[in-house]
């Protein structure tokens, strides 16, 4: 009986030390755990519970939205644009800020949840400080650092089908240029770098033609992604070759134009839209780039090609594979376009 209890007392002893030693290492391993940004989440706490009219006023109360370091550089986009007092558009315009007035993001506030009307804090270069109204923000820029221009787009307001490209002066408060453009349901608007095209390549302290594309999607059935190329000669923006893919299960039908590209080793390729990042054609198993053919010259040829295929459909309305277990095409009709750039504008070449 006393072995058995010299055990039994033993035994608990053993196990007592053990989840005391467990305890430790947890209270290690959750103080060393850093929080997302990187710093240590492990604040003290009250252990006081918070009255019920605090938890009421902190759920309506302007909730900041984390930005990034490299969005917190901005410029406006309307002629006159308010700044308040407080983070609502009826409380007092502390001053007005011309077009392209350079500012910094202090924060992004989500003034109700549950509304979600937007409003961003701001510091401008006088150091002075307010709140603006979200969607007067100008969504995309481009910036060329070898002149200094900046375009500026947006799409204001936000429920309007089409956007408005703005560009500042050398002084930086006047619009200069405006351009609209269609939209649909999301838009990008990016400077295209790398073509060798007449006017476009970079040389040293020479004025050169800066090259722009602009994308619109809109996600319904059938998808539609449309595809605007403009470029800007110095005075102004000009349109200059568009492309498009629309598509609905079965059917499909596409216009791209292939720009040449100048790779890192000076290679001339012609690439799908001028998209790096969409080179691989994942589907199909192949580079999204065509062959020129020798007698034109690869750095000025700019190719079309606009293709519609249908694919074959069973009793039941599913896609037929091949024996190969590709997708059978009832229907497919391509047809390739060559245009020569001449430094001004596209001609179409005749194919013999």
């Amino acid at each position: 009986m006393d072995f058995a209890r010299t055990v039994y007392s033993r035994l608990i002893h053993v196990i007592m030390i053990l989840r005391f030693t467990l305890f430790l290492l947890a209270g290690v391993l959750f103080n060393s755990c850093d929080g997302p940004d990187g710093s240590n989440t492990n604040t003290p706490t009250s252990t006081t519970p918070p009255k019920t009219d605090t938890v009421v006023k902190t759920l309506f109360r302007p909730v900041p939205v984390n930005c990034s370091n490299y969005d917190r550089e901005a410029q406006t986009f309307l002629d006159k644009t308010r700044v308040f007092e407080k983070a609502d558009s009826l409380s007092t315009v502390s001053f007005t800020l011309p077009f392209n007035s350079e500012f910094q993001i202090l924060e992004f506030i989500d003034k109700d949840q549950l509304v979600g009307s937007e409003y961003v804090e701001i510091k401008d270069a006088e150091g002075r400080t307010g709140f603006i109204i979200g969607e007067e923000l100008p969504q995309n820029k481009g910036l060329s650092y070898h002149t200094h221009e900046v375009f500026l787009v947006n799409r204001y307001p936000l429920q309007s089908n089409t956007v408005t490209i703005r560009k500042a002066d050398e002084k930086g408060h006047q619009v200069t240029e405006s351009y609209t453009l269609h939209c649909s349901a999301t838009y990008s608007f990016t400077e295209v770098y790398s073509i060798p095209l007449k006017g476009f390549e970079q040389e040293e302290n020479k004025p050169n033609f800066r090259l722009f594309k602009y994308e619109t999607a809109m996600n319904a059935c059938p998808g539609q992604i449309t595809t605007e190329f403009l470029y800007y000669d110095g005075k102004q923006l000009r349109p200059m070759i568009h492309g498009e893919s629309e598509g609905e299960y079965s059917y499909y039908h596409s216009v791209t134009p292939y720009l040449p590209y100048r790779c890192g080793n000076g290679k001339i390729i012609h690439l799908a839209n001028a998209d790096v990042s969409n080179a691989f054609d994942s589907y199909e198993g192949r580079l999204r780039t065509v062959e020129v053919p020798k007698k034109m010259d690869p750095l000025n040829t700019i190719v079309v090609i606009s293709e519609d295929v249908e694919y074959a459909l069973d009793a039941e309305g599913e896609i037929v594979a091949d024996k190969n277990g590709q997708s059978k095409k009832s229907f497919d009709s391509t047809s390739v376009v060559y245009y020569s750039w001449t430094g001004t504008k596209l001609i179409k070449l005749k194919m013999k």
